[in-house]
Protein backbone atom coordinates (compact mmCIF):
# COMPACT_ATOMS: atom_id res chain seq x y z
CA UNK A 1 0.00 0.00 0.00
CA UNK A 2 1.42 3.35 -1.02
CA UNK A 3 2.12 5.70 1.87
CA UNK A 4 0.04 8.88 1.76
CA UNK A 5 1.51 11.98 3.34
CA UNK A 6 -1.05 14.66 4.08
CA UNK A 7 -0.02 18.16 3.00
CA UNK A 8 -1.72 19.98 5.85
CA UNK A 9 -3.04 19.01 9.27
CA UNK A 10 -6.52 20.35 8.49
CA UNK A 11 -6.67 18.14 5.39
CA UNK A 12 -5.68 15.16 7.53
CA UNK A 13 -8.49 15.79 10.01
CA UNK A 14 -10.99 16.30 7.18
CA UNK A 15 -10.10 12.98 5.54
CA UNK A 16 -10.04 11.33 8.97
CA UNK A 17 -13.62 12.51 9.53
CA UNK A 18 -14.54 11.23 6.05
CA UNK A 19 -13.10 7.87 7.09
CA UNK A 20 -15.39 7.75 10.13
CA UNK A 21 -18.30 8.85 7.94
CA UNK A 22 -17.86 6.13 5.31
CA UNK A 23 -17.52 3.50 8.06
CA UNK A 24 -20.90 4.67 9.38
CA UNK A 25 -22.37 4.48 5.86
CA UNK A 26 -21.16 0.89 5.42
CA UNK A 27 -22.44 -0.01 8.90
CA UNK A 28 -25.85 1.50 8.13
CA UNK A 29 -26.07 -0.34 4.81
CA UNK A 30 -25.04 -3.56 6.58
CA UNK A 31 -28.01 -3.20 8.95
CA UNK A 32 -30.16 -2.56 5.90
CA UNK A 33 -28.87 -5.60 4.03
CA UNK A 34 -29.04 -8.12 6.87
CA UNK A 35 -32.44 -7.51 8.46
CA UNK A 36 -35.95 -7.14 7.09
CA UNK A 37 -36.93 -4.88 9.98
CA UNK A 38 -33.85 -2.66 9.69
CA UNK A 39 -35.93 0.52 10.21
CA UNK A 40 -36.64 -0.65 13.75
CA UNK A 41 -32.98 -1.30 14.60
CA UNK A 42 -31.82 1.51 16.86
CA UNK A 43 -28.30 1.53 15.44
CA UNK A 44 -29.68 1.94 11.92
CA UNK A 45 -31.93 4.81 12.99
CA UNK A 46 -29.06 6.63 14.70
CA UNK A 47 -26.76 6.36 11.67
CA UNK A 48 -29.38 7.19 9.05
CA UNK A 49 -30.50 10.28 10.92
CA UNK A 50 -27.31 12.13 9.97
CA UNK A 51 -24.82 10.08 7.90
CA UNK A 52 -25.49 11.68 4.48
CA UNK A 53 -25.79 15.21 5.92
CA UNK A 54 -22.42 14.51 7.55
CA UNK A 55 -20.91 13.68 4.16
CA UNK A 56 -22.45 16.81 2.63
CA UNK A 57 -21.00 18.86 5.51
CA UNK A 58 -17.54 17.37 4.91
CA UNK A 59 -17.87 17.98 1.17
CA UNK A 60 -18.54 21.62 1.98
CA UNK A 61 -15.51 21.66 4.27
CA UNK A 62 -13.38 20.45 1.36
CA UNK A 63 -14.96 23.08 -0.93
CA UNK A 64 -14.04 25.87 1.49
CA UNK A 65 -10.45 25.67 0.25
CA UNK A 66 -11.43 26.85 -3.25
CA UNK A 67 -14.39 29.03 -2.24
CA UNK A 68 -12.07 31.39 -0.36
CA UNK A 69 -9.86 31.77 -3.45
CA UNK A 70 -12.49 33.88 -5.23
CA UNK A 71 -11.04 37.34 -4.78
CA UNK A 72 -11.95 40.80 -5.99
CA UNK A 73 -8.31 41.28 -7.00
CA UNK A 74 -8.80 38.98 -9.99
CA UNK A 75 -10.26 40.15 -13.31
CA UNK A 76 -13.79 39.10 -14.23
CA UNK A 77 -12.36 36.96 -17.03
CA UNK A 78 -10.11 35.18 -14.54
CA UNK A 79 -13.00 34.67 -12.16
CA UNK A 80 -15.17 33.26 -14.95
CA UNK A 81 -12.41 30.86 -15.99
CA UNK A 82 -11.98 29.82 -12.35
CA UNK A 83 -15.70 29.13 -12.01
CA UNK A 84 -15.85 27.12 -15.24
CA UNK A 85 -12.75 25.19 -14.19
CA UNK A 86 -14.31 24.33 -10.83
CA UNK A 87 -17.57 23.10 -12.40
CA UNK A 88 -15.68 21.06 -15.01
CA UNK A 89 -13.44 19.55 -12.33
CA UNK A 90 -16.45 18.71 -10.19
CA UNK A 91 -18.10 17.02 -13.17
CA UNK A 92 -14.95 14.96 -13.80
CA UNK A 93 -14.65 13.96 -10.13
CA UNK A 94 -18.34 13.24 -9.53
CA UNK A 95 -20.46 12.85 -12.66
CA UNK A 96 -17.98 10.71 -14.60
CA UNK A 97 -17.79 8.08 -11.78
CA UNK A 98 -21.57 8.29 -11.37
CA UNK A 99 -22.15 7.48 -15.04
CA UNK A 100 -19.39 4.84 -15.13
CA UNK A 101 -20.67 2.94 -12.10
CA UNK A 102 -24.24 3.25 -13.42
CA UNK A 103 -23.21 1.53 -16.65
CA UNK A 104 -21.36 -1.16 -14.68
CA UNK A 105 -24.48 -1.70 -12.58
CA UNK A 106 -26.54 -2.26 -15.74
CA UNK A 107 -24.06 -4.91 -16.85
CA UNK A 108 -23.73 -6.56 -13.41
CA UNK A 109 -27.44 -6.86 -12.80
CA UNK A 110 -28.27 -8.22 -16.26
CA UNK A 111 -31.07 -5.70 -16.40
CA UNK A 112 -33.99 -6.53 -18.69
CA UNK A 113 -34.54 -2.84 -19.37
CA UNK A 114 -33.37 -1.32 -22.60
CA UNK A 115 -30.12 0.50 -21.94
CA UNK A 116 -31.53 3.83 -23.13
CA UNK A 117 -34.58 3.49 -20.87
CA UNK A 118 -32.35 2.49 -17.95
CA UNK A 119 -30.10 5.57 -18.32
CA UNK A 120 -33.07 7.92 -18.67
CA UNK A 121 -34.65 6.47 -15.53
CA UNK A 122 -31.38 6.79 -13.60
CA UNK A 123 -31.21 10.46 -14.53
CA UNK A 124 -34.75 10.89 -13.23
CA UNK A 125 -34.23 8.73 -10.14
CA UNK A 126 -30.57 9.02 -9.19
CA UNK A 127 -31.13 6.95 -6.03
CA UNK A 128 -31.06 3.84 -8.23
CA UNK A 129 -27.34 4.54 -8.49
CA UNK A 130 -24.75 6.58 -6.57
CA UNK A 131 -27.07 9.53 -6.05
CA UNK A 132 -24.76 11.36 -3.66
CA UNK A 133 -22.26 12.14 -6.43
CA UNK A 134 -24.56 14.24 -8.66
CA UNK A 135 -26.05 15.74 -5.49
CA UNK A 136 -22.66 17.17 -4.47
CA UNK A 137 -21.98 18.20 -8.07
CA UNK A 138 -25.02 20.47 -7.89
CA UNK A 139 -23.94 21.83 -4.51
CA UNK A 140 -20.56 22.70 -6.02
CA UNK A 141 -22.16 24.23 -9.11
CA UNK A 142 -24.57 26.37 -7.08
CA UNK A 143 -21.72 27.65 -4.94
CA UNK A 144 -19.28 28.26 -7.79
CA UNK A 145 -21.77 30.27 -9.83
CA UNK A 146 -22.82 32.28 -6.79
CA UNK A 147 -19.21 33.09 -5.88
CA UNK A 148 -18.70 34.35 -9.44
CA UNK A 149 -21.84 36.49 -9.10
CA UNK A 150 -21.04 37.94 -5.68
CA UNK A 151 -17.44 38.70 -6.63
CA UNK A 152 -18.67 40.50 -9.76
CA UNK A 153 -21.04 42.58 -7.59
CA UNK A 154 -18.20 43.47 -5.26
CA UNK A 155 -15.99 44.51 -8.17
CA UNK A 156 -18.77 46.57 -9.74
CA UNK A 157 -19.39 48.38 -6.43
CA UNK A 158 -15.71 49.10 -5.84
CA UNK A 159 -15.03 52.85 -5.86
CA UNK A 160 -18.73 53.79 -5.83
CA UNK A 161 -21.09 54.92 -3.08
CA UNK A 162 -22.00 51.25 -2.59
CA UNK A 163 -18.39 50.31 -1.82
CA UNK A 164 -18.82 50.30 1.96
CA UNK A 165 -21.92 48.13 1.75
CA UNK A 166 -20.20 45.77 -0.69
CA UNK A 167 -17.35 45.30 1.80
CA UNK A 168 -19.73 43.32 3.99
CA UNK A 169 -19.97 40.77 1.18
CA UNK A 170 -16.31 39.87 1.78
CA UNK A 171 -17.31 37.87 4.86
CA UNK A 172 -17.66 34.18 4.02
CA UNK A 173 -20.59 33.61 6.45
CA UNK A 174 -22.43 36.58 4.91
CA UNK A 175 -21.82 35.22 1.42
CA UNK A 176 -23.07 31.75 2.33
CA UNK A 177 -26.11 33.21 4.11
CA UNK A 178 -26.97 35.23 0.99
CA UNK A 179 -26.56 32.10 -1.14
CA UNK A 180 -28.79 30.13 1.24
CA UNK A 181 -31.53 32.77 1.06
CA UNK A 182 -31.41 32.88 -2.76
CA UNK A 183 -31.45 29.08 -2.89
CA UNK A 184 -34.41 28.81 -0.49
CA UNK A 185 -36.39 31.28 -2.61
CA UNK A 186 -35.56 29.33 -5.78
CA UNK A 187 -35.84 25.82 -4.30
CA UNK A 188 -39.60 25.25 -4.95
CA UNK A 189 -39.01 25.81 -8.68
CA UNK A 190 -35.89 23.68 -9.02
CA UNK A 191 -36.13 20.35 -10.90
CA UNK A 192 -35.65 16.99 -9.19
CA UNK A 193 -33.72 15.07 -11.85
CA UNK A 194 -30.10 13.87 -11.60
CA UNK A 195 -29.80 14.12 -7.84
CA UNK A 196 -31.18 17.65 -7.54
CA UNK A 197 -33.97 16.39 -5.32
CA UNK A 198 -31.41 15.30 -2.71
CA UNK A 199 -29.52 18.59 -2.82
CA UNK A 200 -32.76 20.53 -2.57
CA UNK A 201 -35.06 18.49 -0.32
CA UNK A 202 -33.42 15.49 1.39
CA UNK A 203 -32.99 16.21 5.15
CA UNK A 204 -34.17 19.75 4.40
CA UNK A 205 -31.74 19.94 1.48
CA UNK A 206 -28.21 18.58 1.66
CA UNK A 207 -27.09 21.89 0.15
CA UNK A 208 -27.72 23.43 3.60
CA UNK A 209 -25.18 21.04 5.13
CA UNK A 210 -22.75 21.71 2.29
CA UNK A 211 -22.88 25.45 3.09
CA UNK A 212 -22.58 24.78 6.83
CA UNK A 213 -19.45 22.74 6.13
CA UNK A 214 -17.93 25.61 4.18
CA UNK A 215 -18.50 28.05 7.03
CA UNK A 216 -18.23 25.96 10.20
CA UNK A 217 -15.87 23.02 9.83
CA UNK A 218 -12.49 24.67 10.31
CA UNK A 219 -13.84 26.72 13.23
CA UNK A 220 -15.68 23.86 14.90
CA UNK A 221 -12.65 21.55 15.02
CA UNK A 222 -10.69 24.28 16.81
CA UNK A 223 -13.21 24.85 19.61
CA UNK A 224 -11.59 24.32 23.01
CA UNK A 225 -14.62 24.96 25.24
CA UNK A 226 -16.01 21.67 26.55
CA UNK A 227 -19.44 23.29 27.06
CA UNK A 228 -19.78 24.28 23.40
CA UNK A 229 -18.52 20.89 22.27
CA UNK A 230 -21.02 19.05 24.48
CA UNK A 231 -24.09 20.96 23.22
CA UNK A 232 -24.50 18.89 19.99
CA UNK A 233 -24.21 15.65 22.00
CA UNK A 234 -26.97 16.76 24.38
CA UNK A 235 -29.34 17.86 21.59
CA UNK A 236 -28.72 14.70 19.59
CA UNK A 237 -29.19 12.34 22.55
CA UNK A 238 -32.44 14.08 23.57
CA UNK A 239 -33.96 14.01 20.07
CA UNK A 240 -32.67 10.82 18.43
CA UNK A 241 -34.93 8.33 20.32
CA UNK A 242 -37.94 9.70 18.41
CA UNK A 243 -36.41 9.58 14.89
CA UNK A 244 -37.72 7.12 12.28
CA UNK A 245 -36.83 7.05 8.60
CA UNK A 246 -40.25 6.28 7.11
CA UNK A 247 -42.61 8.37 9.24
CA UNK A 248 -43.82 11.93 8.52
CA UNK A 249 -41.25 14.48 9.69
CA UNK A 250 -39.21 11.42 10.80
CA UNK A 251 -41.09 11.48 14.13
CA UNK A 252 -42.51 8.39 15.83
CA UNK A 253 -46.13 8.60 16.99
CA UNK A 254 -45.38 8.60 20.72
CA UNK A 255 -43.09 11.63 20.58
CA UNK A 256 -43.22 14.02 23.55
CA UNK A 257 -45.48 17.03 23.36
CA UNK A 258 -42.64 19.55 22.97
CA UNK A 259 -41.83 17.98 19.57
CA UNK A 260 -45.37 18.40 18.27
CA UNK A 261 -45.02 22.18 18.01
CA UNK A 262 -45.48 23.02 14.32
CA UNK A 263 -42.16 24.86 13.91
CA UNK A 264 -40.11 22.29 15.81
CA UNK A 265 -41.89 19.40 14.10
CA UNK A 266 -40.98 20.74 10.66
CA UNK A 267 -37.35 21.35 11.66
CA UNK A 268 -36.93 18.24 13.81
CA UNK A 269 -35.13 16.08 11.21
CA UNK A 270 -32.74 18.88 10.29
CA UNK A 271 -31.91 19.65 13.93
CA UNK A 272 -31.19 15.96 14.54
CA UNK A 273 -29.01 15.83 11.42
CA UNK A 274 -27.03 18.96 12.36
CA UNK A 275 -26.46 17.87 15.96
CA UNK A 276 -25.57 14.33 14.82
CA UNK A 277 -23.14 15.70 12.24
CA UNK A 278 -21.34 17.92 14.74
CA UNK A 279 -21.27 15.09 17.29
CA UNK A 280 -19.70 12.71 14.73
CA UNK A 281 -17.06 15.31 13.81
CA UNK A 282 -16.19 15.90 17.46
CA UNK A 283 -15.94 12.14 18.06
CA UNK A 284 -13.64 11.94 15.02
CA UNK A 285 -11.49 14.66 16.53
CA UNK A 286 -11.35 12.86 19.87
CA UNK A 287 -10.32 9.56 18.27
CA UNK A 288 -7.70 11.37 16.21
CA UNK A 289 -6.34 13.17 19.29
CA UNK A 290 -5.53 9.85 20.99
CA UNK A 291 -2.74 9.59 18.39
CA UNK A 292 -2.75 5.86 17.78
CA UNK A 293 -0.61 6.21 14.66
CA UNK A 294 -1.63 3.04 12.81
CA UNK A 295 -5.32 3.51 13.59
CA UNK A 296 -5.19 7.17 12.55
CA UNK A 297 -3.49 6.32 9.28
CA UNK A 298 -5.96 3.52 8.51
CA UNK A 299 -8.98 5.75 9.10
CA UNK A 300 -7.31 8.56 7.14
CA UNK A 301 -6.68 6.20 4.23
CA UNK A 302 -10.28 4.95 4.35
CA UNK A 303 -11.33 8.61 4.17
CA UNK A 304 -9.24 9.26 1.06
CA UNK A 305 -10.81 6.17 -0.52
CA UNK A 306 -14.37 7.08 0.52
CA UNK A 307 -15.71 7.52 -3.01
CA UNK A 308 -14.35 4.12 -4.03
CA UNK A 309 -15.68 2.43 -0.88
CA UNK A 310 -19.07 4.08 -1.37
CA UNK A 311 -19.29 2.88 -4.97
CA UNK A 312 -17.77 -0.59 -4.53
CA UNK A 313 -19.65 -1.63 -1.40
CA UNK A 314 -22.90 -0.35 -2.95
CA UNK A 315 -22.68 -3.21 -5.43
CA UNK A 316 -21.63 -5.82 -2.85
CA UNK A 317 -24.56 -5.31 -0.46
CA UNK A 318 -26.30 -8.38 -1.84
CA UNK A 319 -23.48 -10.50 -0.38
CA UNK A 320 -24.37 -9.21 3.11
CA UNK A 321 -20.76 -8.96 4.22
CA UNK A 322 -19.80 -7.72 7.66
CA UNK A 323 -18.54 -4.16 7.98
CA UNK A 324 -14.83 -4.93 8.37
CA UNK A 325 -14.84 -7.42 5.51
CA UNK A 326 -16.83 -5.03 3.29
CA UNK A 327 -14.34 -2.20 3.89
CA UNK A 328 -11.35 -4.53 3.44
CA UNK A 329 -12.60 -5.88 0.10
CA UNK A 330 -13.60 -2.39 -1.03
CA UNK A 331 -10.11 -1.08 -0.21
CA UNK A 332 -8.48 -3.92 -2.14
CA UNK A 333 -10.61 -3.22 -5.20
CA UNK A 334 -10.02 0.52 -4.76
CA UNK A 335 -6.28 -0.06 -4.67
CA UNK A 336 -6.47 -2.20 -7.81
CA UNK A 337 -8.52 0.42 -9.65
CA UNK A 338 -6.03 3.10 -8.58
CA UNK A 339 -3.21 1.29 -10.43
CA UNK A 340 -5.05 1.46 -13.77
CA UNK A 341 -5.05 5.07 -15.11
CA UNK A 342 -8.20 4.82 -17.25
CA UNK A 343 -10.16 3.00 -14.54
CA UNK A 344 -8.91 5.47 -11.94
CA UNK A 345 -10.28 8.35 -14.02
CA UNK A 346 -13.61 6.77 -14.93
CA UNK A 347 -14.44 5.09 -11.61
CA UNK A 348 -12.75 7.30 -9.01
CA UNK A 349 -12.68 10.67 -10.75
CA UNK A 350 -8.93 10.94 -10.26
Amino acid sequence: METIKPKKERDFILDFAKGIAIILVVLGHTFQGQANNFDDIYGFRIIYSFHMPLFAFLSGAAASHWVTKFTIASSFLELTKSSIYRINRSAAHLLVPFISWTIISFWMNNSKELFQEYIIDIFRHADRSLWFLPCIFWCTTYTSLFMLFITFIRKAASGTSMDELACHAESLPVQMLALLIIWKISEPNLPTELGLVFANQFHGGLFVFFLLGIVLFKHFIKIKSVIFRVIPYVIFLILIPYWHRTLPNNLIQDSPEFLTNNWLTNKYAMIVAISGTLTAIDISRLIHSIKIIKLNFLIYYIGTASLGIYAIHFYFLKYQLHVILTIFISLLIYQLISTIPTAKTLLLGK
